[in-house]
């Protein structure tokens, strides 16, 4: 089943238990570096925005198609009146139960291609969710992730040095996601001691393989640890608490700049 929330310029539909689609609506602004716990496959349909991805500037016209793998550090930044983006936020437990069964090394090619293809189909699926939500499941989501592999666009990535570095990380971010590990209030030092690193080399390290200081990358694990803490019924506070945020408007702040909307929000939309 499907339902949708409209709020602030932002319609959000859950699909399924792992997949979201966001519907933003946004004036000119300036992105900043942060990612996300899920794999984004997003259609810009009109307006012009940009997105930055290890060091690289892609242009995203209406047409353009953008693909982010989980974590990728990014920031996009909307330069039109008026901009108007449709994204997918494919969880983990989705995506490696179907994509990623092959493989860990499974993944998005490139951020940003020009496939009409893929874009069309996300298009379709955006006014489907607007004529009927009901009507979208979770295989649709899967045929399009399909699509997207047999285009090229998904691809195994080869296992090199480099890799290995980037994987001691996704270990981390994985764990943090485990419903048993209480790592969202886990300190860098914590974070490079299970490593087996000093603090220097784990943030060279983080830095490198994400493009983040390990500080910017946890505040994106705690949004990501509190999501999960109000879908599972705490309330703001505990979940503010849980996730190891300061205070409830620390939570509010991060929130709003990674997912769109605030946590009161995103709890209605919970419930």
């Amino acid at each position: 089943m499907s339902f949708c929330l409209m709020r602030h310029g932002v319609r959000h539909w859950r699909i399924g238990d792992w997949i979201d689609a966001f519907e933003l609506v946004s004036g000119p602004e300036a992105g900043f570096l942060h990612c996300h716990a899920t794999f984004n496959i997003g259609a810009m349909i009109d307006g012009h925005a940009h997105v930055s991805v290890d060091g690289t500037s892609y242009d995203q016209l209406p047409g353009s198609v953008v693909m982010l793998n989980a974590y990728q550090p990014h920031a996009s930044g909307w330069s039109a009146p008026s901009n108007t983006y449709f994204v997918l936020h494919v969880g983990h437990r989705f995506w490696d139960e179907g994509v990623a069964a092959e493989g860990p090394a499974w993944g998005f090619a490139i951020p940003v291609n020009q496939d009409q293809l893929v874009f069309h189909y996300l298009l379709g699926l955006r006014a489907q969710l607007h004529a009927d939500a009901d009507s979208i499941s979770a295989g649709d989501i899967r045929s399009l992730i399909d699509l997207c592999r047999l285009r090229g666009h998904v691809v195994a990535r080869p296992i090199d040095t480099t890799d290995a570095d980037e994987a001691t990380i996704n270990d981390l971010l994985r764990l943090s996601e485990a419903e048993d590990a209480d790592m969202g209030s886990a300190t860098v030092s914590a974070l490079a001691e299970e490593a087996g690193l000093t603090r220097f080399q784990f943030a060279r390290l983080c830095q490198r393989t994400s493009g983040m200081q390990p500080r910017r990358l946890r505040i994106q694990l705690m949004v990501a640890r509190a999501q999960r803490g109000i879908r599972d019924g705490l309330d703001l506070a505990s979940a503010s608490a849980m996730a190891g945020f300061s205070d409830q408007s620390h939570m509010s702040r991060e929130f709003r700049r990674t997912i769109g909307m605030t946590p009161k929000d995103y709890q209605r939309l919970s419930r």
